[in-house]
C-alpha cells in the first residue's frame, strides 16, 4: 500500500509531535542521549518536510510554511544543545496547531522527495 502525498506529510508531523515529545520527556529526565537521539529525529523530520515543499505551486503558502518549519527546527536545536523544555515546547506548540500545517497537506505545494523519487528516507 502506499501513502499519499497527504498522508506522507500528516505521518512526518506526527513522527516529528512524537519524537519532541519523546525529547522533551528525555530532558526533564536527565537522560541526554534520549533526548539528543529523539529531537535530532524530530530536526530531521521538520528538515524532509521543508525539503518537500514546491515554491513553484503556491510561493505564498511555501514561505510561510518553510518560516514555521524554520521556527520548529530551530527551537528544536536549542532544546537539543541547551536541554531547553521551554524549547521544545515552542516546537510543540506550532506542532500541535495542525490548522495552518494541513492547509498545506491539501496543496499540491507539498509532495514529499520519497513520493517523487519513489526512494525511502529514513528517519
Amino acid at each position: 500500500m502506499t501513502a499519499s502525498p497527504e498522508q506522507l506529510q500528516l505521518m512526518l508531523l506526527d513522527g516529528a509531535l512524537r519524537f519532541t515529545e519523546r525529547g522533551k520527556e528525555a530532558i526533564q529526565k536527565g537522560d541526554v542521549e534520549g533526548a539528543f537521539n529523539a529531537l535530532e529525529r524530530a530536526q530531521r523530520i521538520v528538515v524532509e518536510l521543508s525539503n518537500g515543499m514546491r515554491r513553484e505551486v503556491n510561493p505564498e503558502l511555501v514561505d510561510r510554511m518553510l518560516s514555521l518549519y524554520d521556527f520548529i527546527y530551530r527551537r528544536l536545536i536549542d532544546a537539543n544543545i541547551h536541554r531547553e523544555v521551554q524549547a521544545a515546547d515552542d516546537a510543540l506548540r506550532i506542532l500541535r496547531h495542525r490548522t495552518p500545517l494541513n492547509t498545506c497537506s491539501m496543496s499540491p505545494a507539498f509532495r514529499p522527495r520519497r513520493y517523487l523519487k519513489g526512494k525511502p528516507n529514513s528517519f
